[in-house]
């Protein structure tokens, strides 16, 4: 049986999603505009010696505009309501698109029919978010799961030739109620809360430098 958060945790959790919210629909429209104004000047004015300028601006926004998609899935109200992994799946292939670091989330792992336990999308974005963050020079991130809405787990595989899974992210990543994680350890902090909240658990296995397991249950 699902325990239901208690009353402290779902306020903090109520205002921390609509603080993130907020932050996300107003940087939208800013960056949504600059990307409309470079097409029009596209437009107008064809091929001139600016057409790098241009270019470098619209890959900016549109990568402003793409981390706003994966900040309002996995910090925001948005990421309440998935009904499906296929949005989840499809913002953070898109964050990633050009980057160092390559994503494996096939169609199916997890089945679709676990996206209706509650707070699974948003956690398994969280965890590629986290394991991402432990490959500076790159790598793979595997997503996998199975299991029912009430019993199951769900695993994000990173590797890399260096994965470095820090002592405070792991320290935070349990003990964020107890302790200020640091500024290296943040996104683990809220990642260990929302898992609390949604009473799922997280754990992880290093057995070497290139690898690491991040373990998802319910």
């Amino acid at each position: 049986m699902r325990r239901e958060p208690e009353a402290g945790v779902v306020l903090s959790m109520e205002l921390l999603e609509q603080v993130c919210s907020r932050l996300c629909h107003d940087m939208a429209g800013p960056i949504g505009a600059i990307r409309n104004g470079v097409e029009l000047i596209s437009e107008a004015e064809g091929t001139r010696g600016d057409d790098h300028a241009l270019d470098l601006i619209g890959h900016s926004a549109e990568q402003g505009a793409r981390r706003l998609r994966l900040f309002r899935l996995a910090y925001g109200r948005a990421g309440r309501d998935a009904s499906s992994f296929a949005d989840v799946r499809e913002t953070a292939r898109d964050w990633l698109d050009g980057g160092r670091t390559t994503l494996h989330w096939p169609a199916g792992h997890p089945e679709d029919k676990l996206a209706a336990r509650p707070g699974l999308g948003r956690l398994l974005l969280n965890l590629v978010v986290l394991a991402v963050e432990t490959i500076p020079l790159g790598g793979v991130v595997t997503v996998a799961g199975n299991g029912t809405v009430t019993t199951g787990s769900a695993t994000v595989t990173v590797t890399g030739r260096t994965v470095n899974w820090l002592p405070d992210m792991a320290t935070a990543l349990t003990d964020w109620q107890t302790r200020e994680a640091s500024s290296r350890a943040v996104h683990a902090a809220i990642t260990g809360r929302f898992a609390a909240h949604y009473c799922m658990i997280v754990t992880w296995e290093q057995s070497d430098s290139e690898s690491l397991s991040l373990r998802l249950s319910w």
